[in-house]
């Protein structure tokens, strides 16, 4: 019963903390006061279901139209891709250090030899936050489970659709819920960062090139 009590506080919690992200970020965007209500509560139906939100982000992404309309508002596709993306990034949960996930081995193709033969990609989150250039930055860095960092070049990472399952939640208390929300506010609302798996193609070879020489702009555990 304690444990129902303390979980349902959470999702309390973090309902609230989403709803003056949300609010904070669509009173930054250049629209009158109903449009800006109306986007507000049109995201946070999303709340509980990001997938479907990143569902229709891929929708808008794939349009051939320079303009989009949603919810009576017509905006370029470009706006609403940002307008999206962010919502989707200020909603998105954080999960704690020391979590154990597993990985989607379809997304991994390439980054490791003899990955079909792999049953599962396990990994220990070590860090979050992680950015390499102005534009993004990746939600989390680990170590594969059970091996672990043997080299000092062993992290992997990755965002936050590349979770598949999460095996362990890590340890998570108030001060953690405040490093994430002032990050959030930082990176996505006064920076305007996205996370990178909204990269674009020049950003992804801008990324590659970063990482190759490891010029880390800021770098946040």
């Amino acid at each position: 019963m304690q444990r129902n009590e303390k979980e349902k506080r959470e999702k309390m919690n973090q309902r609230d903390v989403n709803r003056t992200l949300i609010n904070q970020f669509v009173q930054q965007q250049d629209l009158n006061e109903q449009q800006q209500k109306t986007l507000e509560q049109w995201f946070l139906t999303y709340e509980s279901k990001l997938q479907k939100l990143y569902e229709y982000y891929k929708n808008v992404f794939n349009s051939n139209c320079d303009l989009h309309t949603e919810q009576g508002i017509t905006l370029p596709k470009e706006q609403w891709k940002s307008l999206i993306s962010g919502a989707i990034e200020l909603m998105q949960r954080i999960l704690p250090l020391g979590s154990v996930v597993d990985l989607r081995k379809e997304r991994l193709q390439g980054a490791f030899p003899k990955l079909e033969q792999v049953e599962k990609v396990r990994v220990v989150i070590t860090q979050r936050f992680l950015s390499y250039t102005n534009e993004g930055y990746f939600t989390y860095a680990g170590v594969i489970y059970p091996v672990g960092n043997l080299t000092g070049s062993q992290v992997i990472h990755f965002n936050s659709q590349m979770v598949q399952k999460v095996v362990h939640l890590g340890y998570e208390d108030e001060q953690d819920s405040a490093y994430v929300y002032l990050t959030k506010q930082e990176y996505i609302l006064q920076k305007g960062k996205r996370s990178y798996e909204f990269a674009s193609k020049e950003e992804g070879r801008k990324l590659r090139e970063k990482m190759e020489g490891r010029d880390v702009e800021g770098n946040k555990n």
